[in-house]
């Protein structure tokens, strides 16, 4: 900038130097955002830098990310009790997403760009029936839900609130808390599945911040407030739009001590 040219503009000169560090620290946040690949079949290194090297299970992939990551991952059954440090089997286990974030599905593993996904095509689950052992009718209070994850994915509270991107993915098989459990973030779902979920508060969804959900199903959600979605509303007032999706066969039971063996609260 040649001499002067900040007085002629009335812009005071710290106000730029303001703006370009800003500019500055935006551009290393957007210089570090990397893509990392998720995919079962994968062969390779499992670093999560291409297809070919996808990571093989998405708890390493997200455990591997950095704020304002983006992970594709491909059709699959993806558990929360697997990848490292995980132990197969535990109903603790959860897909802990604690900083910004987007996590697309319906991937083949071919796909250079995200429009060219296929999510019908594609399936990506998240799944806490564990032990596959569910079977294709949903009960509720079948006993072989017992041994299913409490929480399929969980968002918590942190300083500064995460913004998180969730799309493309189905959403099933927690037994206790809910589908997805958040704090105070600030959630973004787009073409969600939530199915055959139970919980205590919200089977599909139990809301602590904000939320805007878009052509989503929920289907099969039971608990005992909100079938599909609980929102919660305490010292921060939830808030959620809702946009072309649909509700079907959720069902508040009005006690969660009715599902017997049902003893996980929601907490994040």
């Amino acid at each position: 900038m040649a001499p002067g040219v900040a007085s002629r503009m009335n812009i005071p000169t710290y106000t730029l130097m303001a703006a370009l560090v800003v500019s500055t620290v935006a551009g290393d946040a957007s210089a570090r955002q990397q893509t990392i690949f998720v995919n079962q079949s994968a062969t390779g290194q499992s670093d999560g830098t291409s297809w070919e090297h996808a990571f093989t299970t998405l708890q390493d992939a997200i455990a591997a990310s950095s704020p304002g990551d983006v992970l594709w991952v491909t059709a699959g059954t993806y558990r929360p009790d697997e990848g490292l440090n995980q132990t197969a089997g535990d109903r603790a286990a959860t897909f802990l997403i604690s900083h910004d974030l987007m996590l697309y599905g319906g991937f083949a593993g071919t796909e250079t760009a995200l429009e060219e996904r296929d999510i019908e095509a594609n399936e990506t689950i998240l799944s806490g029936d564990l032990l596959g052992n569910d079977g294709d009718v949903f009960d509720p209070t079948s006993l072989l839900r017992d041994d299913n994850a409490s929480n399929v994915t969980s968002i918590p509270t942190v300083d500064p609130f995460s913004d998180v991107t969730l799309s493309g993915v189905t959403i099933t098989g927690s037994h206790g808390a809910a589908g997805i459990t958040t704090g105070q973030v600030t959630l973004d779902l787009d073409r969600l599945r939530f199915v055959n979920n139970v919980g205590a508060s919200g089977g599909g969804l139990n809301l602590h911040g904000h939320a805007k959900v878009s052509k989503s199903i929920f289907r099969n959600n039971h608990a005992g407030v909100g079938g599909a979605i609980f929102a919660f509303r305490g010292s921060m007032l939830s808030d959620i739009r809702i946009d072309s999706s649909r509700f079907e066969f959720n069902v508040p039971f009005g006690d969660w001590e009715k599902i017997p063996r049902l003893q996980a609260k929601t907490s994040v």
